[in-house]
């Protein structure tokens, strides 16, 4: 996942509090963050499955086990629905990360707009890319929305390309 290094910053952005809970090997993932979100004053977790049963089945099992609701408003969306609501809602991403047939170096840093969302469609009907990105054919940064205090303004960035995949490092403030 690129760009990790980015949340605490893009948690002061939204004005949400950042809670940190380390994790170990794959297997203890699940355990882990059930540990660590069980003290939390809460009752329910909102997350951004989309089309995925095993992200959306881990999670919901580790709100059942919290006794939490477990509410993923994204799932099973039409995806070019959902990204035309993302930008009339005022959002604004950029590709961060591109690992799939037809995306290529030029989509790295590109950011998502009609038309991108346009060129998404036409590579999904080409080379049957999901057009979320849900099997890992790209990666997105969100760096403004009408969550933000204010965007994340892109310094610069490295980019990495290895003729088939590819990923932008970002540097912000």
């Amino acid at each position: 996942m690129p760009n990790l290094h980015l949340t605490p910053l893009l948690s002061k952005l939204m004005g949400i509090p950042l809670v940190r809970i380390p994790t170990g090997t794959k297997r203890r993932e699940l355990a882990d963050l059930t540990n660590g979100l069980r003290p939390l004053p809460v009752d329910g977790l909102i997350h951004g499955a989309i089309a995925s049963d095993y992200q959306k089945s881990r999670i919901d099992l580790m709100c059942e086990e919290l006794g939490w609701r477990g509410f993923a408003p994204l799932w099973q969306k039409n995806p070019e629905k959902m990204w035309r609501e993302f930008l009339n809602a005022g959002f604004r991403a950029i590709v961060v990360g591109v690992a799939a047939e037809g995306l290529d170096a030029p989509w790295l840093g590109r950011e998502i707009d009609d038309q991108a969302i346009d060129d998404l469609i036409a590579l999904r009907e080409r080379y049957g890319i999901h057009l979320s990105g849900e099997g890992g054919e790209y990666e997105t940064l969100v760096i403004d929305g009408p969550n933000f205090l204010r965007p994340l303004i892109v310094r610069s960035w490295e980019k990495s390309w290895d003729g088939m995949r590819g990923s932008l490092k970002i540097r912000a403030r």
